[in-house]
């Protein structure tokens, strides 16, 4: 060529007027072709087209599949994080190590792809990505995970840089633009249409089948791939030099133009003519490496030099952050759908992974075809040369593109737009990613052809770091700076790279002198080049610092109180505007293992230390760190089952997966529950209409994500609603109606199935007590196997005592007094079937599973674990009945109708094992536990007798076990007052070697609590919110053992005015530090929903915050304000001891900042008064009156509310 056309990449592509001496196109004449064909018959260029065709759709549906391969398990996360324990945050760090070694692995497979041939490198890679791939099918750990995704990387990456070679290899430049747009619709489709299938793979089959299927699949290309011919020819230097006179000649002008037309295809000569290969030659998978290459050793660190050229540099960056973008959508869209308020399960994210199916094939199309239109068009109009940046005006368009797809999808996520919007968001921003990264590879391999090989190397290095450092922080992003703030500070990023490409799309001098560097170098066969490459620019680089997450201390109990010269002032900690609301929270997470639980803390001890600190020297202890979680921020409005997809704790936890859940009710099985109760209508009332399927399905679907995660007995995973009897049915109904405020269905509901409960035991009844013949009534309503709800069995069925409960707990807490007395009589019969089902392990009758439907077939492996779910539900279900009996003992103050002496049932499985979606799962957590569990009254006995405060239990209880076990020590506490004071005086304290024991009781069950690796106080725990209200039942048990206030609420009553006298006469506080430790937890109790925000608390966690919170929040308040009146009058004759100078500062400060924000209508105390002790008790009892009153979910609590606040006026 001519000097002006010496500069790499600019060729001469249009020959209008047919002057030059080079092959030009069979179906465009004037176009030249680049690079020149050869004339060795094995040349790929001058294959035929269905040659060609077959060539690269083989290598295409490699990479559909190995995209697959890469990105299956994207929607299966959650359900991954359930079985192994390893973390989102995890899983998206794994992915960006696989991405970073897709990078870096590519310097040594692309070298073998150049020196021994494509074929044997793709090959070798479909065998090693499939073993991979069936290997991650059974990884156990954070660490095998991490290894399994590094080797991944590396034995995919031939995926990142050899396809774009293979495309040079079989076409010319003017062609490139549609194929390495095939290239990247493959690439993306695989990483996106995985998902699709692989939701519902998860779903159904379990996650594991993903990579099952996926295997399969890779065995079945590793054939294809071998069968693959060759698609390149060693060209050595010696032949490139002999064509150079003829290339720098093609502008010679011919003087008979018109007598002479050039051929077709003119073939550059080839001095060692070849015959063309045999069948058998063509598929060696060796003998392509030419004698005249550079050693492999000296050519590996040409990638490295190349990043010197800014060209290749800045087309990294450019594909750089389009890998980045994919791992911003990978590691959020579950988050951004699966929580609130889209809720989406796992099949339905997958299916969004079409709107990004559908962005990808407009960005493909947009930057493919068009492109190579677009390079002829623009080569015309500059006299027939082409310039590789005249691609690059086709980014102009991601500039316009990119930022409204962010809008919609990140922005509009934060402020809950519909999620059509979102999704709509996702396919603009997947428009722009094949257009990115085809244009870079595309500019890259027309400006550095004879380098092409090592240049898409050097991008690939660049992008794929930075795709490892967007997967490793993307989670973590997204929680520290929100999915809003962080898209934004993103798309800046983005927008800059994408600038600098697109500023200026000519050809200007120094864009030609960034790619005329190349043009005294030589090409890449010569040996010499690689002593010719300029070294790179040196740059320092800052040194990384990796966050890394708080870790909980479980070993470390600093909870004393501390000096006065250690104190921390809380009253400006709290009320200084940049107060850090996070700390707050994770302060509020330890407080077992810090402020609240201090194992060894003791009023007694010289060096009081750090109980009442502020949050920052305690939140090491007990603090389960959450990476993406919404609850440093936020609390949601309602909850669902993957409420938090993408949760990191340090310990193991698990939740359930919603998408399992069996909540939707269809009219088929609304007509059959129709159909069962058709034969009792002279039970019902006239009135009674069963609701629609939609509502009984909002219902249900609100009982299970309400009131069971408080009582789970019933084993979702293999819940059908037409398994169970209509009174159940009812019951859940009744409850869930209740929980959408729906209260006249709820007591239609109600009353409903209490009548068919009722018939049912009478049926059962007469016919124990007919000696004759069966009951004739019994036999009348017994219609349908599935729902019939009246049969003939000696013994109750478990369901039965499931029905009692649920029913039983919706007449608790209603206001009306008859339903008051509905729960006392329910009482009663509950704790009389539960005896007849038996409460001991040796008496229980083994448990049915669930009947079958649909022709239902399952292998030994699952009915062994359904019958195992249906004996571990009728374990759970007897345990809840006893706590709930207890609860409502607790509640009214009613001697326990069942105690626990006649329980001897093991405690409950674990909560990973409990919501096991599938019996392999299931299998293999149980293989996990070394030893079952122990039985409830020898792990009671244990912590009765144990004397140093540490759990004295083997295995440790799960949260529901201990649970139960607390349960087991407050009732011991409640016997006991009932036993030990005079009849005529309710005011006696316990004898002081019981207070000892019960004490040493507690503190070795909170050892336990906090060895259980389930355990959370946060209370958008995975796990569910048993250990959260079984602090504040902790809380409940301290002051019960020095203020005995059962006798003194009449909660019975509904009426606020008999429950303010009867808290008016309660016995006195008195002031000593053996009452310390229940102050510190009333204190607590007070202090958590004016941290959280009370009206936040109050009017949107009910499904969290549990009955049971308001009630053992309404002792402490008592005594938190009967213990701040005693110090008021007595403060003159006896001054405060240090620890309770501590409480008394403590409560000051929490009083301070509640005036400080929450909405009080009238303060019941001047706020500049609040330093008097008689001040502070009735800021104390306000508090706690507003937070009453303002829940919204059960009435019983404003009640509760209304006679505090009447008790408060007498106070005044």
């Amino acid at each position: 060529m001519s000097s002006d056309l010496a500069v790499p990449g600019t060729v001469r592509l249009i020959d209008a007027a047919g002057v030059l001496h080079a092959a030009h196109g069979s179906g465009q004449k004037e176009i030249v072709l680049v690079p020149q064909p050869t004339d060795n018959p094995n040349d790929p260029l001058r294959w035929s087209k269905a040659r060609k065709v077959t060539a690269i759709t083989i290598a295409m549906v490699w990479c559909f599949f190995i995209g697959a391969m890469i990105s299956g398990l994207s929607p299966a996360y959650n359900l991954i994080e359930e079985d192994t324990g390893i973390s989102v945050a995890d899983l998206s760090t794994g992915n960006g190590l696989m991405y970073l070694f897709m990078g870096w692995g590519a310097v040594v497979t692309q070298r073998i792809a150049l020196d021994y041939g494509r074929r044997v490198t793709l090959v070798a890679s479909a065998i090693l990505v499939t073993a991979m791939t069936i290997w991650t099918a059974f990884v156990g750990s954070k660490g095998e995970f991490f290894a399994n995704r590094v080797l991944l990387g590396t034995f995919t990456s031939p995926q990142e840089t050899l396809m774009e070679l293979i495309v040079g290899d079989l076409y010319f430049t003017h062609e490139r633009g549609s194929y390495l747009s095939l290239y990247a619709w493959s690439l993306f489709a695989g990483a996106f249409l995985s998902p699709v299938a692989a939701g519902y793979v998860a779903d159904e089959l379990g996650w594991r089948w993903i990579q099952y299927i996926l295997t399969i699949i890779g065995v079945g290309l590793t054939l294809p791939m071998g069968s693959r011919k060759k698609s390149r020819i060693c060209r050595s230097p010696h032949d490139i030099e002999e064509r150079g006179p003829q290339k720098g000649n093609v502008y010679k002008s011919r003087e008979t133009p018109e007598k002479e037309s050039p051929p077709s295809i003119q073939a550059a000569p080839f001095p060692e003519a070849e015959t063309s290969r045999t069948f058998a030659e063509r598929l060696k998978l060796w003998g392509c490496r030419h004698p005249a290459q550079p050693s492999s050793f000296k050519a590996i660190i040409l990638p490295f030099k190349l990043l010197s050229f800014p060209a290749v540099f800045v087309s990294g960056l450019l594909v750089g952050g389009i890998l980045s973008w994919y791992n911003v959508l990978g590691g959020s869209l579950a988050l951004v759908l699966g929580n609130p308020p889209y809720n989406f399960s796992a099949d339905s994210v997958g299916l969004t992974y079409l709107a990004s199916l559908v962005g990808v094939s407009i960005g493909c199309l947009i930057s493919g075809w068009p492109s190579d239109k677009l390079v002829v068009f623009l080569a015309r109009r500059n006299g027939g040369v082409m310039e590789p940046e005249q691609r690059l005006w086709i980014c102009s368009l991601a500039l316009l593109i990119h930022p409204a797809g962010c809008l919609l999808y990140g922005v509009g996520a934060s402020y809950h737009v519909h999620w059509f919007a979102v999704v709509f968001g996702q396919g603009l921003i997947c428009v722009t990613l094949p257009m990115g990264s085809t244009l870079a590879y595309t500019y890259v391999m027309d400006s550095y052809g004879e380098m092409a090989g090592d240049g898409i190397v050097s991008t690939i290095l660049v992008r794929n770091t930075m795709g490892f450092a967007f997967g490793y922080a993307v989670v973590r992003m997204i929680d520290a700076l929100t999915l809003r703030y962080a898209l934004a500070g993103h798309e800046d990023l983005s927008a800059a790279q994408r600038e600098s490409l697109d500023s200026d799309p000519r050809p200007s001098s120094e864009q030609v002198s960034i790619r005329n560097v190349v043009a005294d170098t030589g090409t890449v066969q010569d040996p010499s080049f690689l002593a010719r490459v300029p070294d790179p620019h040196h740059r320092a680089q800052p040194p990384v610092q990796h966050a890394t997450p708080e870790t909980s201390n479980l070993d470390s109990h600093d909870g004393v109180l501390p000096h006065e010269h250690d104190h921390l002032d809380l009253s400006t900690q709290l009320l200084d505007d940049s107060f850090d609301f996070d700390t707050c929270l994770r302060d509020f997470t330890g407080f077992l293992d810090g402020v609240g639980l201090p194992i060894e803390w003791s009023p007694f001890q010289e060096d009081l230390h750090t109980a009442l600190t502020g949050p920052e020297e305690n939140l090491q202890q007990g603090v389960s760190t959450r990476a993406g979680t919404p609850f440093g921020s936020w609390l949601p409005s309602a909850p669902t089952g993957n409420g938090l997809a993408n949760v990191v704790y340090e310990k193991a936890t698990h939740r359930i997966a919603p998408e399992k859940r069996p909540f939707q009710v269809t009219e088929e099985q609304r007509s059959m529950l129709k159909d069962s109760i058709r034969c009792f209508s002279h039970l019902l009332d006239p009135s009674f209409r069963l609701p629609s399927r939609h509502a009984l399905t909002r219902y249900i679907t609100s009982f299970f994500d309400g009131f069971h995660p408080h009582m789970p007995f019933i084993h979702l995973p293999t819940w059908q609603i037409l398994d169970h009897p209509t009174d159940l049915v009812f019951g859940i109904a009744a409850v869930g109606a209740q929980y959408c405020f729906e209260k006249k269905v709820s007591e239609q509901l109600f009353y409903a199935g209490k009548a068919l409960l009722m018939n049912s035991l009478r049926a059962r009844h007469d016919k124990l007590s007919s000696s004759t013949r069966p009951s004739t009534a019994l036999a009348q309503s017994r219609i349908d196997g599935n729902v019939a709800d009246c049969h003939g069995k000696n013994t109750p069925t478990i369901e039965k005592v499931q029905a009692l409960i649920v029913l039983m707990a919706f007449a608790t807490w209603e206001p009306q007094d008859t339903l008051v007395q509905e729960s006392f009589v329910l009482q009663g019969i509950l704790a009389h079937v539960a005896r007849e089902v038996g409460l001991t392990e040796e008496s229980s009758i083994p448990s049915q599973p669930p009947t079958l439907h649909n022709g239902d077939r399952h292998s030994a492996h699952d009915r062994e674990w359904r019958q195992w779910a249906a004996d571990e539900s009728t374990r759970r279900t007897k345990l809840i009945a006893f706590t709930f009996l207890h609860t409502h003992s607790i509640a009214y103050n009613v001697y326990p109708v069942l105690r626990s002496n006649e329980v001897n049932l093991r405690l409950p499985c674990s909560t990973k094992e409990w919501n096991a979606p599938d019996a392999a799962l299931w299998h293999g957590f149980r293989c996990e536990t070394p030893k079952p569990q122990l039985l409830f009254q020898e792990a009671l006995s244990l912590l009765l007798r144990n004397r140093d405060d540490a759990s004295p239990l083997e295995p440790i209880p799960t949260p529901l076990g201990n649970y139960v076990l607390l349960h087991g020590l407050l009732q011991r506490i409640h016997i006991l007052r009932d036993l030990s004071v005079p009849i005529i005086s309710k005011t006696a304290a316990l004898p002081i070697e019981e207070i000892k024991k019960l004490e040493h009781g507690l503190r070795s069950w909170t050892s336990g609590w906090q060895q259980a690796p389930e355990s959370s106080l946060d209370p958008n725990n995975e796990n569910g919110p048993i250990p959260f209200t079984s602090s504040a039942l902790l809380a409940l048990a301290y002051v019960r053992i020095h203020l005995h206030l059962g006798p003194y609420r009449s909660l019975e009553s509904r009426d606020p005015e008999v429950i303010a006298r009867s808290l008016s006469q309660c016995p006195e506080v008195s002031r000593s530090d053996d009452i310390s430790t229940a102050l510190l937890y009333a204190v607590h109790m007070l202090g958590i929903p004016v941290r959280l925000g009370v009206d936040r608390v109050a009017r949107s966690q009910a499904f969290f915050w549990s009955v049971r919170h308001s009630i053992a929040s309404l002792d402490c308040a008592v005594l938190l304000s009967k213990w701040l009146i005693r110090v008021s009058t007595t403060v003159g004759q006896v001054a405060l001891s240090e620890s309770e100078e501590r409480i008394l500062h403590w409560v000051r400060c929490i009083v301070e900042e509640a005036y400080a924000t929450v909405d009080f209508d009238t303060p019941w105390t001047d706020a500049n008064d609040v330093h008097a002790p008689r001040s502070l008790s009735l800021g104390v009892l306000q508090i706690w009156t507003h937070f009453f009153l303002s829940n919204r979910q059960w009435p019983f609590i404003n009640i509760i509310g209304q006679g505090l606040k009447k008790y408060s006026d007498m106070l005044r």
